[in-house]
């Protein structure tokens, strides 16, 4: 009778101890381990907006307001066919685009505001015009800074600045030497002048402004 239930209490006690372990698997299958609980979330790595660069064109109409004018020469301030030195008078226009009405271009002074071009009918003046050699690279014509400077670029002769051609000048008296640098966020060197250039090995502070947008 004695070992009869020395058996019944064996047996009921190997039948918990299945039960128990079953139960701790299914908690370990179905709940979040101590490890992924306290995971920290993952940081946004998403990258800021980056420069937005544009191939400028200038699809207007003249709407009869074009006057009579010469083309001389490929623009100097955006390096690509189709975009010309102009004049009217004395007053010469860089660029003007090939894009408008045929027998006329369409002079842009700032991208910003293309409604305010002006248009010249250049006659058989494009004729005599020996075009560049292709540029390699793009040449930035105008930017606009993050803090919504607008900066063109400088025609003609103009000074250097750190060992550095003043390139482009901009709406609130500053200036960008050299070419702006390229990624997915461009930037340019700045310097602000007081008085005319700096003598030939004068240092010239300079600081680095990012840029919303470049056109070309």
């Amino acid at each position: 009778m004695a070992a009869l239930l020395r058996a019944c209490l064996v047996s009921s006690l190997i039948a918990g101890m299945v039960v128990l372990g079953a139960c701790t698997k299914s908690s370990k299958a179905n709940g979040p381990s101590p490890a992924a609980a306290i995971q920290p979330p993952v940081p946004d790595a998403s990258p800021g907006p980056g420069t937005v660069v544009v191939v400028f064109t200038a699809r207007l109409t003249s709407l009869g307001s074009a006057v009579d004018g010469r083309c001389f020469s490929p623009s100097l301030a955006v390096t690509r066919p189709g975009v010309w030195r102009c004049m009217v008078g004395n007053q010469i226009h860089d660029p003007c685009f090939e894009d408008s009405a045929p027998g006329e271009v369409a002079c842009v002074a700032d991208p910003r505001q293309p409604d305010k071009a002006a248009f010249i009918r250049f006659g058989e003046s494009l004729q005599q015009v020996t075009p560049f050699p292709a540029a390699p690279v793009p040449h930035v014509w105008a930017m606009e800074t993050a803090e919504g400077v607008l900066c063109t670029f400088l025609q003609g002769a103009t000074g250097a600045v750190n060992g550095e051609r003043l390139n482009y000048g901009c709406a609130d008296k500053s200036s960008l030497i050299g070419d702006p640098r390229q990624g997915p966020v461009w930037t340019a060197s700045r310097v602000v002048l007081t008085g005319g250039l700096p003598l030939l090995g004068t240092p010239v502070a300079v600081t680095e402004v990012r840029l919303a947008k470049v056109w070309q």
